[in-house]
């Protein structure tokens, strides 16, 4: 009961709230370990120790950046692919 009324939602709304406030509270909470565990990762990809072995010898470029500039890259290379399939004429066969 809320304010001596009884809640008229669905059961399944209010679990679908809760879910989502519990998600909220969830990514803000974790959000400083995120962080932390994002700052040890990238020290460790930037490394000689790890880089040179794992990385640089097959080619890769070692970069360990923070979450938002990876976001940034993943957004900004799927509007290249995405240019490049359009300029080839590509089209998925269903």
């Amino acid at each position: 009961m809320i304010d001596g009324r009884q809640d008229q939602r669905p059961i399944a709304l209010q679990r679908v709230q809760l879910a989502l406030q519990l998600l909220e509270f969830t990514r803000k909470a974790a959000a400083p370990i995120v962080k932390k565990l994002n700052a040890e990762f990238s020290a460790i990809v930037k490394s000689p120790e790890f880089a040179n072995p794992y990385l640089i010898s097959k080619g890769f470029e070692p970069v360990g950046d923070a979450s938002e500039a990876f976001v940034k890259f993943i957004v900004e290379d799927q509007k290249k692919g995405k240019l490049l399939v359009d300029i080839s004429g590509a089209k998925l066969e269903q």
